[in-house]
């Protein structure tokens, strides 16, 4: 076969997996929220970026909070979602989550060697 065959599978599967995590990811940020409120919190983003990276950079520190209400919120969507998506079992929402990760990597490992 074609090797781009094999990368259009891939990258069919890359945009199945994006979806799959950045859906929980918006639905942290921007549920229940007004256009300022979203305008807003990507303003505070974007700050909370630049910010950590200049703090990276000068004084060669990351600073992490596991425990902050967006963190807590993408954790339940997640979650939420690996349940659905395994039809009502968080293992085998896992087990999909994970073939689809492996099926995208063989794809593109298969075209770029073939």
């Amino acid at each position: 076969m074609n090797s781009q065959i094999y990368f259009a599978i891939g990258t069919f599967l890359f945009a199945i997996n994006m979806i799959f995590l950045l859906r929980p990811l918006f639905l942290a940020f921007f549920i229940e929220k007004n256009l300022i409120q979203i305008l807003l919190q990507i303003s505070k983003i974007i700050i909370g970026i630049l910010k950590s990276i200049f703090t990276i950079i000068l004084s060669r520190r990351v600073y992490y909070n596991p425990n902050s209400e967006t963190s807590l919120k993408f954790e339940y969507y997640y979650q939420r979602q690996l349940i659905w998506s395994g039809g009502g079992s968080k293992k085998k929402g896992a087990v999909i989550v994970f073939t689809l990760i492996g099926l995208m990597i063989i794809s593109f490992l298969i075209g770029i060697f073939s």
